[in-house]
């Protein structure tokens, strides 16, 4: 499963999701500077949207964790460590959309699958559109 931008020829698209901005409930965020952030990897669109958007408004922010691992960034969420950038589908119970005008908005991205050169041989994009339809019914 990788995020890709909307209409790009990567993998089959399994739906689209939006950004956004993500810390522990009743976490008070807004009295740290500089802003800590936990996001994935500068290939993430999340991750230059942020970065970038941050930079235009002067907004000081320190880069605290850079993974690919969600597990890693909801756990420093959870420890009140930092903020993200993550896709509205990984926002659990645990955690609130923060909407603010001190963040940047963050784009809209495609869910979808790809499969690499060392996948088995059965995953296939025919074997889970298959899978999709048998959801779907």
């Amino acid at each position: 499963m990788v995020t890709r931008t909307p209409n790009s020829d990567e993998g089959l698209t399994l739906f689209q999701d939006k950004g956004m901005w993500v810390a522990k409930k009743g976490f008070d965020w807004q009295s740290l500077t500089p802003l800590p952030l936990a996001l994935y990897e500068s290939s993430c669109k999340f991750h230059s949207s942020a970065v970038d958007g941050l930079h235009k408004k002067g907004t000081d922010y320190r880069l605290y964790c850079v993974t690919a691992n969600l597990a890693l960034i909801e756990s420093l969420l959870m420890a009140e460590k930092a903020i993200s950038a993550i896709a509205s589908i990984s926002v659990n119970d645990s955690l609130e959309i923060i909407e603010s005008e001190f963040l940047p908005s963050l784009p809209a991205v495609e869910i979808a699958f790809s499969r690499s050169a060392s996948a088995p041989d059965w995953l296939t994009i025919s074997w889970i559109e298959n899978v999709i339809e048998q959801v779907i019914k």
